[in-house]
């Protein structure tokens, strides 16, 4: 004869219960920047920035770079870098996308550079051929950073927010490598 348990029903309805009032946590999936060109063609085997940040806004984890990047996902996206040989500069050929979802940029994942202090960063965007931002934060894209960048040769702000909770940190902006000096700028 086999005893019931009259605590293992209270015990399921207990565990399915806590299942509904726990939060699912997000992991970012990352997406990694393997090309200092600013082409964006589709299935030409390099991920640049660009595709990168289009990839991110897409949050449906479906690829739309012809296999170029990762497929990112729903919930917040790392862009990573990885472009061979050190130190690069990405020149915008055009505007860079508008970031309208949550994307963590972490340019100190370029060979070379290394922490905020001393300065030693090695990846630089020159937007001197963008007529708009090289970093436009929308609505949506709350709690995005941008880390280890220099940034110059934009004829309006390298960086715009037009949301809330966007962390800024370790860039030069406006300067040379060294973060000492005003860099030129081709379109003043």
């Amino acid at each position: 004869m086999h005893k019931y348990n009259s605590s293992l029903p209270t015990a399921i309805a207990i565990a399915a219960s806590l299942s509904i009032l726990i939060p699912t946590l997000a992991f970012a999936d990352t997406i990694t920047v393997n090309s200092n060109t600013d082409l964006r063609t589709p299935s030409d085997g390099f991920c640049e920035f660009a595709e990168a940040i289009d990839q991110a806004n897409q949050q449906t984890g479906v690829d739309i770079t012809g296999g170029d990047c990762a497929a990112g996902g729903v919930g917040p996206n790392d862009i990573v870098f990885a472009i061979p040989a050190g130190a690069q500069t990405i020149t915008a050929s055009s505007d860079f996308p508008a970031i309208s979802s949550e994307i963590h940029f972490d340019a100190l994942t370029q060979d070379g550079s290394a922490s905020c202090s001393p300065r030693n960063l090695y990846l630089t965007i020159d937007g001197a051929y963008a007529t708009q931002k090289i970093f436009y934060f929308l609505s949506g894209s709350q709690n995005s950073t941008v880390k280890g960048f220099n940034l110059y040769g934009t004829n309006v702000a390298a960086i715009d927010i037009a949301t809330d909770n966007i962390t800024v940190t370790c860039n030069n902006i406006g300067t040379d490598l060294s973060g000492g000096s005003i860099a030129s700028n081709p379109n003043s």
